[in-house]
């Protein structure tokens, strides 16, 4: 058996004529010592077939754009990994360096013959992609883990109560915004001291736990628009010196600006919400955002801006005089106004609600000095 062996292995390895020597060799008299050398080769070369990665079918690829057009499917796919067989291949072309998917993890680990590089690539995605990617293309569901699923359920079911009612996907937008603000606290402790916990940049840490950051503000929203059938798409970008990330969504044919995150006033007033940036144009927002516009749509529509479609809208000082007389003469809690044209230099600018019957105090929340949303905050006799 050991003498079919060694032909075998020997004849895979070498040729005829080595495999020929190696009989002759046990004709000389020296094959004990030749087959324990078979069997010490042997056992090596198994322990490095048995060292080797299992990988499954490869999918053949010719080029960089194949390349990445592969992966960029597994990946949309939530497959765990992807075997590629890549022809003329080269380790800086085929860089993973030259992959932009953001927070999922890519490794690679394979093999060169030649000019042919069979590689697995293999991918860790985190909650939040997963879960939009899911409500995507429904699919996909049976891709995520029992707690993850869990956390899609109940977003969806939350959606359906927030938005029944909704006879609009304005109304929608409205709701899903008011909830999350409302519901939320931004992690402001934690990402002065720099020590954010991974759970804030979850979906699950903003709808199980109510604190989150821009990751989270903006991902839930997304996940919750998508199941409210509402067009949105997440922004990245910088805003107020720091990465941040919001969202765009479509009403109607028009595209606009929503971010959940600084609508949210920090510290958290509870009851209160802030919609300076709720249905803003580019201009509006690129105020204090930073973002590359080339990869989302033109944001032009006032219609649906929030101090446009209540009629919140006030363009001098005598208007704002009568448009809060109106207002607090029916008691509300707070007064919602857009200053256009001109602005509140300091809070005692409104004086003149005193005058107004049952009104002892306030408080003015916005951007003293500057054209833009305000807050009025009254107390009552």
């Amino acid at each position: 058996m050991i003498e079919w062996f060694i032909c075998c292995f020997l004849g895979a390895r070498y040729t005829e004529g080595q495999t020929h020597a190696a009989i002759q060799f046990k004709r000389t008299g020296g094959y004990t010592m030749f087959k324990k050398i078979i069997w010490l080769v042997l056992m090596i070369a198994f322990g490095f077939m048995m060292a080797m990665p299992i990988f499954a079918q490869a999918t053949s690829v010719a080029g960089v754009a194949q390349w990445r057009s592969a992966i960029t499917t597994s990946i949309n796919n939530l497959e765990p990994n992807v075997t590629l067989s890549i022809k003329n291949f080269d380790k800086d072309a085929y860089s993973l360096n030259h992959l932009s998917f953001p927070n999922i993890q890519i490794s690679a680990e394979g093999s060169v013959t030649s000019s042919v590089a069979t590689i697995q690539y293999t991918f860790t995605y985190p909650q939040n992609f997963k879960l939009l990617r899911a409500a995507e293309n429904p699919a996909l569901i049976g891709r995520l883990s029992k707690s993850e699923l869990r956390l899609f359920n109940y977003a969806k079911a939350l959606t359906k109560a927030l938005t029944s009612s909704a006879h609009s996907d304005y109304e929608k937008v409205l709701k899903l915004h008011n909830y999350i603000v409302l519901s939320s606290c931004y992690d402001e402790e934690n990402f002065k001291k720099g020590t954010v916990p991974d759970s804030s940049f979850t979906i699950g840490g903003l709808l199980y736990d109510g604190v989150g950051v821009c990751e989270s503000y903006s991902a839930t929203f997304q996940l919750m628009a998508t199941f409210a059938n509402v067009k949105s798409q997440i922004v990245t970008g910088t805003s107020k010196g720091i990465a941040h990330a919001w969202n765009i969504v479509q009403l109607d044919s028009e595209f606009y600006h929503i971010d959940t995150t600084w609508d949210d006033p920090v510290p958290d007033r509870k009851g209160q919400i802030v919609y300076k940036y709720f249905n803003v144009t580019d201009n509006e927002i690129a105020k204090d955002h930073v973002w590359d516009r080339a990869q989302t749509p033109t944001c032009a529509g006032i219609k649906y801006n929030y101090y446009v479609y209540n009629h919140m809208i006030v363009s001098s000082m005598a208007e704002l005089e009568n448009y809060l007389k109106a207002k607090l003469a029916l008691s509300p809690a707070e007064v919602q106004f857009y200053a256009k044209g001109f602005s509140i230099k300091d809070v005692k600018d409104l004086a003149f609600t005193f005058k107004i019957k049952g009104v002892a105090s306030y408080v003015i929340g916005g951007e003293f000095g500057e054209e833009g949303s305000y807050v009025y905050i009254p107390t009552y006799e």
